[in-house]
């Protein structure tokens, strides 16, 4: 049976049933977290996304300078796809790039001389990431000529003739340049014309490698040059006249310690193992007394030492100044001050130290200076004094005579020109002098050994000529070999000898190393190499006012041909162990120093 309602009591039913259905509601839901909240899911936490990291790089091979006013500049941009890319200068934003993020800059709104750009790239979510600069020069004027660059004193065969401009040209500069190249005797010389590493200079590269001496002179036809921005020479050329430029067979080793040197000349000295000094003087704003400056060579140039200050101005005569460097390396050096005061240094790797007091604390009026030190690190010195020659030893606590005054003529001595050669135990002093009785200088060569001085055969001295200069050393056996020069009357001719001194047979017969030639120029030097065989080198008359240098080498036939140096004026000669020919010059066809080497 089916129960049922009234119209009355359905409506009844239906309103309670919408009043609790809101309270019913949230304790269901209740009911529901109660029963069921072990067995939800629970929410695990999430990594953020990574972030977007964007590289901003220029691209290779960008001009470095506006060219017509206008650069191209181009970046790459990797890690992501940017939402904005921008090019400034400084804080100043100059444009928006798109992809492929290349612009063609405008040069004219900015100022000459070196800007900087970059390029900012922003993410989607407002980062910003920056290039490196880029500097870009911004140049309206043209370069100006600079003339023709000094060539190096004594130059390596690799370097160039070389013009020079204000700034770095452009590359494509080289097809406006043209030269004329010539020997000396008028022949074209092939060529090609390059730029400097700098930029600014144009360099002439013979086609052929020089063979020394030789000498070029170049000459410019043409030199339509522009720089890297694209503007053209500005003014005319300057130092246009044919210039010539001479590569000698010796070239320099190292930097130049100093230029300029003209009377007197510098000193230099060495040891047989290769240690080498060099000295000169400069006298401080014209001041009236002298500073002695000593350099010493490291191998690939020159270390100044410790400034010498002299009393008084040594630099008349150069006679006055003297140098010698043992085999351990230590430098000592010699000079006589105004009053003839002899003093003695050496330099002990900080500083310059006394080597006791002066070998002549009473000279008065000494003039010719000569250092020498031996084997073991014996110092000897000779000096003149009055005509006579005076020689002291140092014995490692103070300095000690070795006999008397020396003269060959006691009672008119006009002894000069003395050098010194010394082993332990042993001196070898020459020198110049008439002997007694005779009007005509010889030279002299005297030994000293055990405790004596006794003179070595007779005196030196060929024909109705007078001695003038002399240089000796010693052999492997102590024999004395000696070189010297005679003049004629007239004084305005000479010639060199060369003889040996053996202890059994006495002087040999003098040989002639260099037959009449203008005796002003001379100055000899000799060594004696690890065969024993003697090295002659001396200055000759040059194109004037210039001398050069040469050398001879006596083999077992005889002096072998002469062999040319270079174009200066000669300040010492070195053989080292190899028997490679170190040479020092000064003066010549510009002023300046130089250690030379063959090339």
């Amino acid at each position: 049976m089916t129960a049922t309602h009234s119209p009355d009591r359905v409506r009844s039913l239906m309103f309670s049933r919408s009043l609790l259905r809101p309270l019913l509601l949230p304790w269901a839901f209740l009911s529901l977290l109660a029963c069921g909240s072990s067995s939800l899911p629970e929410d695990e936490p999430q990594d953020p996304p990574n972030p977007t990291v964007l590289s901003v790089t220029w691209d290779a091979g960008l001009p470095e300078a506006c060219y017509n006013g206008q650069a191209v500049l181009s970046v790459t941009i990797t890690g992501g796809t940017p939402r904005e890319v921008a090019l400034f200068r400084g804080e100043v934003q100059v444009a928006k790039l798109t992809a492929p993020y290349q612009y063609t800059l405008d040069c004219t709104p900015f100022p000459e001389g070196m800007n900087s750009f970059v390029v900012k790239a922003t993410t989607l979510n407002s980062q910003s990431f920056t290039s490196p600069e880029k500097s870009l020069l911004i140049d309206r004027t043209g370069p100006f000529p600079g003339g023709w660059r000094e060539m190096s004193f004594f130059p390596a065969l690799g370097e160039r003739a070389e013009y020079r401009f204000t700034e770095p040209l452009h590359p494509l500069s080289l097809e406006g340049v043209q030269f004329r190249v010539r020997t000396s005797d008028g022949s074209s010389v092939a060529h090609q014309v390059s730029l400097s590493e700098d930029g600014q200079g144009l360099r002439v590269i013979p086609a052929q490698p020089l063979v020394p001496p030789v000498t070029l002179t170049v000459e410019f036809i043409r030199a339509d040059v522009m720089d890297r921005s694209g503007n053209l020479r500005q003014g005319e050329l300057v130092d246009t006249q044919p210039r010539s430029f001479t590569w000698w067979p010796f070239a320099r080793v190292g930097e130049l310690p100093a230029t300029g040197f003209a009377q007197p000349p510098p000193h230099y000295a060495f040891s047989s193992n290769g240690h080498r000094a060099l000295a000169w003087t400069e006298s401080p704003n014209g001041s009236a007394r002298s500073d002695i400056v000593v350099a010493r060579w490291t191998g690939q140039g020159w270390e100044r030492l410790p400034v010498l200050h002299a009393a008084s101005d040594v630099a008349q005569p150069s006679n006055r100044v003297s140098m010698a460097v043992a085999e351990e390396g230590q430098i000592f050096l010699a000079w006589l001050e105004e009053d003839g005061t002899l003093l003695v240094k050496r330099f002990d790797g900080t500083e310059w130290q006394s080597v006791g007091n002066s070998p002549n604390p009473d000279g008065s009026s000494s003039y010719w200076l000569n250092l020498a030190v031996d084997t073991d690190g014996g110092l000897v010195v000779v000096w003149e004094d009055e005509g006579r020659l005076h020689v002291a030893r140092w014995n490692g606590s103070f300095w000690g005579r070795l006999g008397g005054p020396i003269s060959a003529n006691p009672d008119d001595p006009h002894a000069s020109k003395a050098t010194l050669a010394v082993r332990p135990g042993l001196v070898v002093l020459a020198w110049v002098e008439w002997p007694m009785g005779a009007f005509r200088h010889a030279v002299h060569v005297w030994e000293h050994r055990d405790g004596k001085w006794s003179p070595l055969g007779q005196p030196l001295k060929v024909g109705p000529h007078f001695a003038t200069q002399v240089t000796l050393a010693l052999n492997a056996a102590e024999e004395p070999l000696v070189v010297w020069g005679e003049n004629d009357e007239t004084q305005t001719q000479g010639i060199l000898y060369f003889s040996r001194f053996a202890s059994q047979g006495g002087w040999a017969t003098p040989e002639i190393v260099k037959d009449w030639t203008n005796p002003a120029w001379v100055y000899p030097i000799i060594r004696v190499d690890q065969n024993g065989a003697p090295w002659v080198a001396w200055q000759r008359e040059g194109v004037a006012p210039a001398t050069d240098v040469v050398y001879r080498r006596r083999g077992p036939n005889g002096w072998q041909p002469e062999q040319l140096v270079g174009r200066g004026y000669l300040v010492n000669f070195e053989l080292d162990r190899e028997g490679i020919p170190w040479v020092a010059l000064t003066g010549g066809e510009s002023p300046g120093l130089a250690l030379t080497r063959p090339q």
